[in-house]
């Protein structure tokens, strides 16, 4: 008996649900849904496809109402009808589903309709029902509307969108963390941030896009929701948690001690300058760079989650007006220090080093074995082959480069006047001589145009608080190769003439216009690229040019004009490896323009013998050493 009465109830239930028209009135008493439809939508040649996205919530026979996200992908060029079919079939199935699986059994006794018709409309921006034939790409637009039953939903072509976003792998109490995340549609400096510990995350503990983890998050996992924005739109959130528990810092007594903190800003008069090698993430994540060049280094020194942290908290605190960097990853800069400056309020620029293409019928000259002065035997590894456009299609850009940083509050950019070597020497007459003469060795050729990807980034600053005070501040790296001296000199005689050039063009009566010259020259102080900086030139029959038979070639006379001199003077060591120790990276000034008021002093030899005889280690996060000094105009002559 109470197996009859059950099952009647079921058919009653089965024959009273079957109508499509009170299924579908009781759906549009109470469904209710997001009222946001969004399309991702790239109107090029190589993008044929639309993706879309919304939020609707489905009530159940039951009474039991769910939040569903539906999701589209159409080609942009068939007709719009065909893609809101295709939506219909896709909101009824999930309903009919749900209704066979609730009433499977009365199904089997009796033959119930359970079909469910779902009305979807779109509309334009005007509120004009779009006509069916209109192609996806015309018919989905901004301010248009899309109407499921009696929902309706503005449509946003092109949201906010977050594509991807992770957290270190080693996060320190006393660092700052930085997500790495990559947007669509959307501007970092808009977006939202909410960091919490993933034990708790109702209790915010941050809400700026950086995080300085304290001794209260030790032990704990980090939570951070992003909420992408682009003016009044906002897309939807990502929440990422770290893989790794917050953990106590390393001893920062070794760069604390350098800096004599709290370091104070400069006066108008001054300028605080730092250049520094960073050493690359894509140089040390390698078995051969683990195991041969850094093998003093334990692996976990080496990851750059650890490293750039350190890099971080080092140049911060030196508190410099301009910071010049070599081995700088493009994707570390865009990533992790130009939000984290700008955050800071620096202005930052970088600059890819890149070459051209080895020809296809040139055979490369073999070069004798040996350990690099700054252990960059480190092959192609970090090339990726792109075209450059207006600088010539084939060329190579490299994985890491230079960058130049400097503060808003000190300085206003006037001119980005950087430029490559080799396409310096290839387009520009300027540099013909030099040309002319590399051509005649086929090694130096090779290093100048197709190994060595060589840039002079170069800018031209002014500052705010008195405009009769310009910078031309300039940063290179070097050819590594320590028999190649050859051919750092010529691309130091090509930046020097080049800066020159630029300082000639920009500086105007009335204004001081000094020149800053940095960074890494693989060169050591008696070297004849440190003779031409300073001495002003090297001859064409000078030892240099034939020193190397491998890189032996017809001398060129090299001259400039610039009284430039090292600010740091000559120290012991700037990069330091157990293999190699010597000074190799300088600020040049213009003597006549500025004078040292302070510099930076480096580690003692003594100190640095106890961190395994070399760099990068606990407490180190480069191979090289930061250089620091505050130079102060000179009065006009």
């Amino acid at each position: 008996m109470n197996y009859l009465f059950t099952m009647l109830k079921k058919l009653f239930s089965a024959l009273y649900l079957g109508s499509k028209s009170l299924l579908i009135e009781s759906q549009k008493k109470k469904m209710t849904a997001t009222n946001i439809v969004r399309v991702r939508r790239l109107d090029d040649q190589c993008t044929r496809r639309m993706h879309g996205q919304f939020t609707y919530k489905l009530l159940y026979e039951s009474g039991v109402s769910k939040e569903r996200v539906f999701n589209f992908n159409r080609l942009i060029s068939e007709p719009n009808s065909e893609a809101l079919s295709r939506l219909q079939c896709n909101i009824s199935k999930r309903l009919e589903d749900n209704y066979r699986k609730k009433n499977r059994s009365a199904a089997k006794a009796v033959d119930v309709n359970t079909e469910v018709f779902i009305d979807i409309k779109l509309f334009d921006e005007h509120g004009t029902e779009v006509d069916g034939s209109v192609p996806n790409s015309e018919a989905w637009v901004d301010g248009g509307s899309l109407k499921i039953e009696d929902v309706l939903y503005s449509i946003e072509v092109n949201p906010p969108r977050i594509l991807e976003a992770r957290l270190p792998s080693v996060i320190m109490t006393g660092f700052p963390v930085i997500p790495e995340f990559t947007l669509e549609f959307a501007d970092r400096l808009e977006c939202d941030f909410e960091w919490s510990q993933a034990a708790v995350p109702e209790v915010l503990i941050g809400c700026d896009f950086l995080y300085t983890p304290t001794v209260k998050d030790i032990g704990h996992r980090l939570t951070l929701t992003i909420i992408p924005k682009r003016g009044d739109r906002q897309g939807f959130s990502v929440t990422v948690v770290s893989d790794s528990e917050v953990k106590t810092g390393p001893d920062l007594l070794p760069i604390l001690s350098r800096q004599n903190l709290p370091v104070k800003d400069t006066s108008v008069n001054n300028c605080r300058v730092v250049s520094y090698n960073l050493l690359a993430h894509t140089y040390t994540d390698t078995e051969f760079s683990r195991k041969e060049l850094f093998s003093h280094c334990p692996v976990g020194y080496l990851e750059y989650d650890y490293r750039k942290s350190l890099i971080a908290k080092e140049l911060l605190g030196y508190n410099a007006d301009v910071i010049c960097l070599q081995e700088v990853d493009n994707s570390q800069f865009s990533n992790y220090y130009q939000p984290l400056f700008r955050f800071h309020g620096y202005s930052s620029f970088l600059c890819s080093k890149r070459h051209y293409k080895i020809p296809k019928n040139w055979h490369a000259v073999e070069e004798e074995p040996t350990v690099n002065m700054d252990c960059e035997e480190k092959g192609d590894e970090s090339l990726t082959e792109a075209s450059v456009g207006t600088e010539g299609e084939g060329q190579i850009i490299c994985s890491e480069g230079s960058a130049i940083l400097f503060k808003d509050s000190k300085f206003r950019l006037v001119a980005d006047c950087t430029i490559n070597i080799a396409t310096a020497l290839e387009t520009d007459s300027r540099y013909a001589d030099i040309k002319e003469a590399a051509m005649n060795s086929r090694l130096v050729t090779e290093k100048l145009f197709y190994r060595s990807g060589c840039c002079v980034q170069t800018v031209v600053l002014e500052s705010r608080d008195d405009k009769s005070k310009r910078l031309c501040l300039a940063t290179t790296h070097l050819y590594f190769h320590p028999l190649g001296s050859v051919v750092r000199l010529l691309q130091t005689a090509v930046a020097l003439r080049h800066i020159h050039s630029v300082k000639s063009s920009y500086k105007s009566e009335g204004c001081s216009m000094p020149v800053l010259f940095c960074g890494d020259f693989n060169s050591a102080p008696n070297s004849k690229i440190v003779q031409l900086v300073r001495s002003r030139g090297v001859s064409d029959n000078d030892g240099v040019w034939n020193e190397n038979a491998l890189y032996s070639m017809e001398g060129v006379n090299l001259q400039h004009s610039l009284y430039l001199e090292t600010a740091c003077g000559f120290p012991k060591y700037t990069n330091y490896v157990p293999q190699f120790k010597e000074c190799i990276d300088y600020i040049f000034y213009e003597k006549h323009c500025f004078s040292v008021e302070s510099v930076t002093s480096l580690p003692s030899e003594e100190f640095m013998a106890s961190h395994r005889n070399g760099i990068p280690s606990e407490n180190f996060p480069s191979d090289h050493l930061a250089l620091c000094c505050e130079l102060s105009w000179l009065p006009l002559e």
